[in-house]
């Protein structure tokens, strides 16, 4: 019966699902496989005072299985905590039995068999045995649903009072806004105020969220995100593959959030752009009261003022007063080889 019920339940639960309760009740599991270790290790020693010079009958006690060391006797009672014969291991060290080190003499005892045994199989098999089994299942069955499917109802009554009971979609930025209100163990406390933008873009890819044609968020899609994503459980619809939508439009949550970004981020060098070209405007070397200071205590301090009064970028080279070029020093001798014909054709 206990075999089977771990059975059902490990087929219940996948991989991660297992061993999230044994994650965050593992003092409970050390706990009570601990005082199993305990029980067994200790009967082991008093088996190998009391019972390791009885000669192996070899029938039920054999030269490897024995009482003769604690390693051996640990083995034997692993064996008899299955009730497996144990009763007939029992038998082999009462009266009557050889003895190991003297061919003439007996060594088994009757009643101390029997204590020893129905005394072992009580409390190691029937009390500590029933706790480790009771542990294993309370941490694992119990836990299930506080783990699993709680934080998917808060997450229902969440997307109830930000969206609403009878709508099935919202828009990405109502999406946002709800996260925060999302349970912490499905969200891992992404949308803190600690959290930079590029933590969020990777949460997003990570959840694998589509979005439908008109960009907004179904109801459906987040749970079947956030199930795969913390638990790594697709859940399908009937006669539909969900990630359709998503390999036909190309577009999750995670890139919608990378366009919304570029996009704030261009329409806000647009505006700094227009800015600029509004205070560029006056170029008198008189300060205006609209205009804003450009002496390099401005906002962004991009521009300074020339000798000329002339508004030019930080970092630029100064317009040469004059257009003659400077000529490289080849070209400065073949010029004054020339300069005394061209004055005397000028004469002439």
């Amino acid at each position: 019966m206990r075999v089977a019920i771990f059975v059902k339940l490990m087929k219940d639960a996948n991989t991660g699902l297992a061993l999230l309760p044994a994650a965050r009740h593992i003092r409970l599991l050390l706990s009570s496989s601990a005082i199993a270790l305990l029980v067994l290790l200790s009967y082991g020693v008093v088996g190998t005072l009391l019972l390791g010079d009885i000669a192996p009958d070899g029938v039920y006690l054999t030269e490897k299985r024995d009482f003769s060391t604690v390693v051996r006797s640990l083995l034997v009672l692993l064996d008899c905590s299955t009730f497996d014969q144990w009763h007939l291991v029992m038998h082999a060290c009462f009266d009557g039995a050889a003895c190991r080190s003297s061919t003439t003499a007996t060594c088994g005892h009757t009643y101390t068999a029997v204590i020893f045994f129905v005394f072992f199989v009580v409390i190691q098999s029937l009390v500590a045995g029933q706790l480790l089994f009771a542990t294993i299942v309370v941490a694992f069955a119990v836990p299930l649903f506080g783990d699993v499917v709680v934080p998917f109802i808060e997450l229902r009554r969440a997307w109830h009072v930000g969206v609403g009971g009878g709508k099935s979609a919202c828009d990405f930025d109502t999406f946002l806004a709800l996260l925060p209100r999302f349970p912490a163990s499905l969200t891992e406390g992404i949308c803190s105020k600690n959290t930079s933008e590029a933590e969020l873009i990777a949460f997003l890819s990570s959840l694998r969220l589509p979005l439908d044609e008109h960009a907004r968020v179904r109801y459906e899609d987040v749970i079947r995100s956030f199930a795969y994503r913390t638990y790594s459980i697709v859940l399908t619809e009937e006669h539909n593959d969900w990630r359709a939508r998503d390999r036909l439009s190309g577009l999750t949550a995670g890139a919608y959030y990378r366009q919304l970004l570029l996009r704030r981020c261009c329409e806000h060098m647009s505006r700094l752009a227009r800015a600029t070209v509004d205070g560029m405007r006056p170029l008198s070397t008189e300060a205006s009261v609209a205009s804003p200071s450009h002496d390099g205590a401005g906002d962004h301090d991009v521009f300074r003022l020339n000798d000329d009064g002339l508004l030019i970028l930080k970092g630029a080279l100064p317009i040469p007063r004059s257009n003659i070029s400077t000529p490289f020093p080849a070209r400065a001798a073949e010029v004054a080889r020339l300069s005394p014909l061209r004055s005397r054709e000028d004469q002439s």
